[in-house]
């Protein structure tokens, strides 16, 4: 006999006051850092019971809790009876989650389901998602719940059971993904002038872009995305620049035409840097990236500029 049935046993057997058997039930084995959650709403959907029968509460640990209570007058050793049978399939519920979690972390929600069991008839079973539970968990603990035949269980009995589904790495997951949105973003902006235009430098400012287009927005943000992630190539024509004891610092003014796939070539007009061999260092990393999202035949100005 596990230890949680050793302990419902001895609760139905010493006949425990209404305010100890919550306790007792939440002393089980499977307890652990969640938090027990209400079953009971202020209004609607299938867990607005209002029952006072009796309760009985479980954390159980893997982020998944569950909440029993009893309802429509069921009998307090009927309660306990179910409890017991609803209990034991924590781990099939868990591992129902754990399925979905290995898929997509970030799948947190919540299921409300209501256990009626009438004299003469078939476990009758209610469901109602919560918090954007997902489809596949529900449908798994749905399977799980419908084929239980609740042997052993005094009827008529009734119960409704909540079940909150969290993981650890869900916040960390939905951060990083914002993070990853933000991150692909790149703020373009109208010109004074007219047209738009965007800026990015890289980490410790030793080199910066300034992109602009009379025409295209979509071609300035993919432009200056692809410059952003690509910096590495134009700190390495700044190295270059470095040789024979010349300063790198000084302005490439860069004409740049999109073309199809992503490709693009890029025209020196202008520089200030010393050494003449930043020129084609630029125009060769031009050519070498991809520019994803591009509107190919949009030409755009890039300004790169090389600090001490």
């Amino acid at each position: 006999m596990n230890r949680s049935h050793e302990i419902a046993t001895r609760a139905r057997r010493s006949r425990l006051r209404p305010g100890r058997l919550a306790l007792v039930l939440a002393l089980l084995p499977l307890t652990a850092q969640a938090q027990a959650q209400e079953v009971i709403t202020e209004r609607g959907g299938i867990a607005n019971s209002g029952m006072d029968q009796g309760e009985a509460l479980i954390n159980v640990r893997s982020n998944v809790t569950m909440s029993i209570r009893g309802t429509d007058g069921t009998r307090r050793a009927n309660l306990e009876q179910l409890t017991e049978i609803i209990s034991g399939q924590m781990g099939a519920v868990r591992a129902c989650y754990g399925k979905i979690v290995k898929s997509r972390p970030t799948t947190v929600g919540g299921l409300a389901m209501r256990v009626t069991l009438a004299k003469g008839k078939k476990p009758r079973h209610e469901f109602e998602e919560q918090d954007g539970s997902d489809e596949k968990l529900t449908a798994c603990i749905r399977k799980l719940f419908r084929r239980n035949r609740y042997k052993g269980v005094e009827r008529p009995a009734a119960a409704i059971v909540t079940l909150n589904f969290k993981n650890t790495r869900a916040p960390g997951q939905a951060v990083m993904k914002k993070h990853q949105a933000v991150s692909n973003q790149v703020e373009v902006r109208a010109s004074q002038g007219g047209g738009y235009e965007a800026d990015y430098r890289n980490p410790d400012g030793r080199v910066r872009f300034h992109v602009t287009s009379k025409r295209s927005e979509r071609a300035v943000e993919a432009t200056a995305r692809t410059l952003r992630d690509s910096f590495a190539a134009f700190l390495d024509c700044r190295r270059r620049a470095q040789k024979d004891g010349l300063s790198p610092a000084g302005e490439v003014a860069v004409d740049v035409r999109l073309m199809m796939g992503g490709k693009a070539s890029g025209k020196v007009k202008s520089s200030t840097v010393a050494h003449e061999r930043v020129i084609p260092c630029v125009e060769r990393a031009f050519r070498r990236l991809k520019f994803k999202d591009a509107p190919a035949g949009q030409r755009v100005r890039v300004l790169v500029t090389y600090k001490e």
